[in-house]
Formats: C-alpha cells, sequence, structure tokens
C-alpha cells in the first residue's frame, strides 16, 4: 500500500529528474538507523536540531509503523546523482539487510512518533535515557496517542531541488491517511519553512511553546479529517 502511494504520485508528475528515478517508499527499522543518522547529519546544519543516534534507535525501534524512507535503487555503475556519493557514504546509506538483487540507499526520511496533545510538546521531542530497561515514563512516544508528530523530515543534499521534500511528504500523509493511524500530523518549524508545510496541507498555528534545541519553533498541524472532507467535497 505505502508503495502504490508513491508511484501514484510520480505518475502525475510532470517529466524531470525526479519522474525518471528509481524510488522505493517503505517502513524504516533498526538496521536504518546508521543510514537514518547520516542523511540527518548532512541536512541539518545545527547539530541541536538533528536526532541523535540513539534517539534514532530509541524511535526506529518503537515507531517503525510511522517512520518512513524514501530510496533509490543502486545502479551497477552509480550513474546520476549517485556518483556524487562517495564509496563509503554510499555504503552506510544501504541495509546491507536488503537482498543481493536489489540494494537500496536512503536518500530522505520521515521519522515520527506518537503523541497525545494535538500539537508536539517537548516531551514528544524527549526520550526515556533508559528505554530499553524502563517502563514508559511520559516522554517520547505514547502508542495510545493520536497525533503523528512529524520529529525529522530530511533529504540527502545530493538530492535536494528534485522535489523530494514534497513528493516524500505527499506520499507519507497519504498513507498515514489511509492507514487511519491517527487524527493529525504536527511538526515543528523554523518561521522560513511555514509556506512549504502550508503547501502541503498544514495549518499554522502560531509559534510553539516547545523549547527543543534552543527553542523558536511554529507549531503546524495536518488534520485528516480535512483531508478525507476535501477529497469528498466537489470542487
Amino acid at each position: 500500500m505505502a508503495q502504490q502511494h508513491l508511484e501514484l504520485l510520480m505518475a502525475g508528475l510532470p517529466d524531470s529528474e525526479a519522474k525518471h528515478l528509481d524510488l522505493r517508499f517503505r517502513e524504516l527499522g533498526i538496521a536504518d538507523q546508521e543510514a537514518c543518522s547520516v542523511v540527518e547529519t548532512r541536512a541539518f546544519m545545527n547539530p541541536e536540531h538533528r536526532c541523535t543516534p540513539e534517539k534514532f534507535k530509541y524511535r526506529l525501534t518503537n515507531c517503525s509503523a510511522i517512520s518512513y524512507g524514501l530510496f533509490i535503487v543502486l545502479n551497477p555503475d552509480h550513474k546520476g546523482r549517485l556518483s556524487k556519493l562517495d564509496p563509503g557514504m554510499l555504503e552506510k546509506l544501504t541495509n546491507q539487510e536488503d537482498s543481493a538483487s536489489q540494494k537500496l540507499a536512503l536518500v530522505a526520511h520521515a521519522v515520527s512518533t506518537l503523541g497525545t496533545s494535538p500539537v508536539v510538546t517537548d516531551e514528544d521531542m524527549a526520550f526515556p535515557k533508559n528505554w530499553r530497561d524502563a517502563q514508559p515514563n511520559g516522554v517520547g512516544h505514547k502508542a495510545h496517542g493520536r497525533t503523528v508528530c512529524l520529529h525529522s523530515l530530511a533529504i540527502l543534499p545530493e538530492f535536494q531541488g528534485l522535489g523530494l521534500g514534497p513528493l516524500l511528504m505527499n506520499t507519507y500523509l497519504g498513507f498515514l491517511n489511509e492507514a487511519r493511524i491517527a487524527d493529525r500530523a504536527a511538526l515543528l518549524c523554523e518561521e522560513r519553512l511555514v509556506p512549504f508545510y502550508e503547501k502541503l496541507g498544514f495549518k499554522f498555528l502560531g509559534p510553539s511553546s516547545a523549547q527543543f534545541g534552543g527553542g523558536g519553533w511554529y507549531d503546524m498541524v495536518h488534520d485528516f479529517k480535512d483531508t478525507v472532507d476535501a477529497k469528498a467535497t466537489p470542487s
């Protein structure tokens, strides 16, 4: 079902470099942690805004069902944008558990948890420091939550400028909406990115109270009910 959302959107793209990429959209797991860390580090210049490797391990262990990656199928001679990546980095972006007949390299990801607030809070951004041993303590992923808290939308720099951000987000939101996993998706963003997320159907709710990474964030929310109603309303 997830891959079908991507293929449907790609079929509607105008002729472009992105349209001709051999892409896959699939659930992320703990085996993708190193690749996610590479993409995150390359995509976010401010270290305070990055998800740490340990936090990725926590999220990909507990929230893989709502964390998805956009992968490119590796070609034998690594043509195109793949040629810009050195072999060592390309190996880190590749899940060694993939079948030998089809290796995939991560180029973008959307990593989330579930929360109980209609917006992303500092509790949602945190994770239990001894999460492997402890019972849930009120921070991090809340399995009964109805808000998908999108913590990280990251695109590998070598694949930026192709429209993969909107492609990934529209695929991801379409999948979540159809799967009925939650009632809404919420995120924190910098002021300069508000227009980007508004174009994707997010509502601007103003300054956030969250102080993660120094604060200065804005709340954005995408209500899945609005999406369903919009599809049912004649234009």
